[in-house]
């Protein structure tokens, strides 16, 4: 299974919150699967079981 992670942005290039908000009908518009909150590991549903994605 492919990990992929986003790039941090670029210095003075915007604010960085310490917690997102997202409501639980927005995760699933969004087609959102949350496989480990602790560890910020995510996912699309059209890639579950194909790749995992990292919060920063």
């Amino acid at each position: 299974m492919k990990v992929a992670a986003r790039k941090p942005p670029k210095k003075g290039g915007g604010q960085k919150a310490d917690e997102a908000l997202l409501s639980d009908k927005l995760v699933s518009k969004l087609g959102v699967v949350l496989i480990d909150i602790g560890e910020g590991l995510w996912c699309f549903k059209d890639e579950l079981g194909k790749i995992v994605r990292r919060s920063l």
